[in-house]
C-alpha cells in the first residue's frame, strides 16, 4: 500500500545575501562614481557617496582606501548618522574638493 502525500512549498520570501566588494572593486566604484558626478561648480566644496552594504566590511577592515584618496589631497571622511538606540541610520563617504577655496 503506497501513501499519497501532497507537499505545499510555500514562498518564504527573498534572501537578502550581501556579497562583500573586495578592496580593488571598492576603489574601482568609487573612481568612477567621483570621475562621472563631479562637475566644475556643482558640488564645489565636496561631495558624499552613500556606503553600500557590501562595502562596509572592507571600509572596516582597511583604512588604507581612505588614506590612499587623501595622499593624493582630497579630505575624505567615512561618516555615520546613528538612531538613538545606536543603531547605524545612514553611513556616506565625504570627499572634500581638494582645490576649493571658501569664498570671502
Amino acid at each position: 500500500m503506497t501513501d499519497d502525500y501532497e507537499v505545499v512549498i510555500e514562498d518564504i520570501g527573498i534572501v537578502d545575501v550581501t556579497i562583500d566588494v573586495t578592496k580593488n572593486e571598492l576603489i574601482e566604484i568609487l573612481n568612477k562614481k567621483l570621475s562621472q558626478s563631479w562637475t566644475t561648480g556643482e558640488h564645489e566644496d565636496g561631495f558624499d557617496i552613500p556606503v553600500e552594504p557590501e562595502w562596509e566590511n572592507v571600509l572596516k577592515e582597511d583604512g588604507s582606501i581612505l588614506y590612499e584618496y587623501t595622499k593624493l589631497g582630497w579630505k575624505v571622511l567615512h561618516m555615520q548618522q546613528t538612531k538613538q538606540d545606536g543603531s547605524v541610520r545612514r553611513q556616506w563617504l565625504s570627499f572634500k574638493n581638494p582645490k576649493y577655496k571658501r569664498g570671502k
